[in-house]
């Protein structure tokens, strides 16, 4: 029996649903608000905060690219411009997962509304079900049975098309959880490589970064204070 099944079972049992009788469609509501409650409280989260991040890492990497050398070659240049790439591509990783996690819980807000109003309409027809039906128990002989019937039959399908809609939805979250586990990689990922090189790094051969730029001054050259 799957999970949802399970709860089905669980909330009519607390409801009463097994007894058939002139409350049916009441306690078949109350399983659909029960359904309803597994998908969570108020609005569902969105990416909002993400697009944000993506935006302010979008402007970060802006400000790296401009911030290239200009006049200056020699060890110290090739370190900082070897830095400035290096941080430019963690700033883009960061923003393409920031993206990637937006879309998913942008995809996912949406999910949960639809279903949300999925069990929305199979609750407001049990009510109107409920309401239509209610003259005919006063139908002579058979008035009450035909009530029943059609009680029952509106009970199974409202039932049935709540189940399948939040089983829709459990498979969708987890789809939507694996996408998400894999953006948490590629976090992990840029903070695996924010490590600084430290000594390691030849600066054994200077390079020139513009052959049209004036060069800057010769290595070892104090710096005149200006104040």
């Amino acid at each position: 029996m799957s999970a949802i099944s399970e709860l089905i079972e669980g909330i009519a049992g607390r409801a009463g649903s097994k007894d058939v009788g002139p409350d049916l469609l009441d306690h078949g509501r109350t399983i659909i608000a029960g359904l309803k409650g597994a998908t969570g409280e108020g609005d569902p989260e969105t990416g909002d905060a993400f697009a944000r991040a993506r935006s302010t890492f979008d402007g970060v990497n802006e400000t790296l690219k401009s911030a290239v050398p200009v006049g200056w070659d020699g060890p110290g240049a090739y370190a900082y411009a070897d830095q400035n790439t290096r941080q430019q591509l963690r700033s883009e990783a960061m923003a393409d997962a920031d993206d990637a996690v937006r879309t998913v819980l942008d995809r996912e807000a949406t999910q949960i509304r639809m279903r949300r109003d999925h069990l929305d309409d199979q609750y407001n027809f049990l009510a109107n079900t409920s309401r239509v039906t209610s003259p005919l128990q006063f139908v002579p002989r058979y008035g009450e049975a035909m009530q029943l019937a059609i009680k029952i039959g509106a009970l199974q399908s409202a039932l049935g098309e709540s189940s399948y809609q939040v089983n829709q939805l459990q498979a969708e979250v987890a789809l939507n959880a694996a996408e998400l586990q894999q953006a948490v990689g590629r976090y992990a990922g840029v903070a695996d490589g924010a490590e600084l090189p430290g000594a390691e790094l030849d600066f054994a051969a200077p390079v020139r970064l513009g052959a049209d730029n004036p060069p800057g001054p010769p290595a070892g050259t104090p710096l005149r204070d200006v104040r």
